[in-house]
């Protein structure tokens, strides 16, 4: 998508389960970029609003990100706000670095993700600014960000619950 300095925009991310098994406490990590113009430890973009149609959504704003392959964050879905020196928060606080939602206890299933749940979906509503000062992000720059959907089942292949979105300014 590509984006005017300071304009609004907004992408929806859709999360399911297309397997036959249900997927206990699944949940979505959204990692935003930090590379506009040098990588100075926060998101590139500032996050005005998240909405989702099922889902718990928490926040991470303290994390040191130097690249949108880093290593996401820890999330533990069965204790959200524990652990880490600063854990995720039920609070959006600027500049929010990470997203998580949690389809725990808030599907048609119960604690379970299962295909007849349907689509999960998670709208990102931004605007290019810096999160911290509100200055428009310069013209020229991608911003890759990355999206993983998991569950407590510790998959070790996460190639097909794995994708990438970048936001650009012309």
């Amino acid at each position: 998508m590509t984006v005017d300095p300071g304009e609004d925009f907004s992408y929806t991310l859709t999360a399911s389960n297309r397997s036959r098994v249900c997927a206990e406490d699944a949940y979505v990590v959204h990692l935003l970029p930090d590379v506009v113009p040098s990588a100075d430890g926060q998101a590139d973009y500032k996050i005005t609003h998240i909405s989702t149609n099922t889902g718990t959504i928490y926040y991470r704003n303290d994390i040191q990100l130097t690249d949108y392959t880093d290593t996401y964050p820890t999330f533990d879905p069965t204790n959200p706000t524990a652990g880490g020196r600063k854990p995720y928060t039920s609070d959006a606080v600027q500049p929010i670095q990470a997203i998580a939602v949690h389809y725990g206890s808030v599907t048609q299933t119960g604690t379970k993700l299962c295909i007849e749940d349907g689509n999960q979906t998670i709208t990102i509503y931004g605007k290019a600014v810096n999160p911290k000062t509100d200055e428009y992000i310069p013209v020229g720059y991608t911003m890759p960000t990355r999206v993983q959907v998991a569950n407590t089942a510790q998959e070790t292949d996460y190639t097909d619950n794995t994708d990438t979105y970048a936001v650009t300014t012309p």
